[in-house]
């Protein structure tokens, strides 16, 4: 809650150490883009994991999700914006 007040928090940095290094950002940011993508809606969060995590093509979620290739789309890039707006310059 503190996070999406803006409000100073505090940042474990064993717990975000791994994403931020793997991405080469701040854990500071790595905790603001994690408190972003989870505020998101199960579907988009559920794209983003098929389609990152899991490799699953875009035809082949949007055919067991029973999206179009544009709606399966539009839930990965809000989930991308999402994650975005953690670090800095994001969107």
């Amino acid at each position: 809650e503190a996070e999406r007040e803006a409000q100073a928090v505090e940042v474990d940095e064993n717990r975000y150490g791994v994403l931020a290094a793997a991405l080469g950002i701040d854990p500071r940011e790595a905790r603001r883009s994690c408190v972003a993508f989870n505020a998101q809606a199960l579907a988009v969060r559920q794209a983003f994991w098929a389609l990152v995590i899991d490799s699953v093509s875009l035809e082949t979620f949007a055919g067991i999700s029973d999206l179009t290739l544009v709606e399966a789309r539009k839930r990965l890039e809000r989930a991308l914006r999402a994650l975005g707006t953690g670090m800095k310059g994001g969107a």
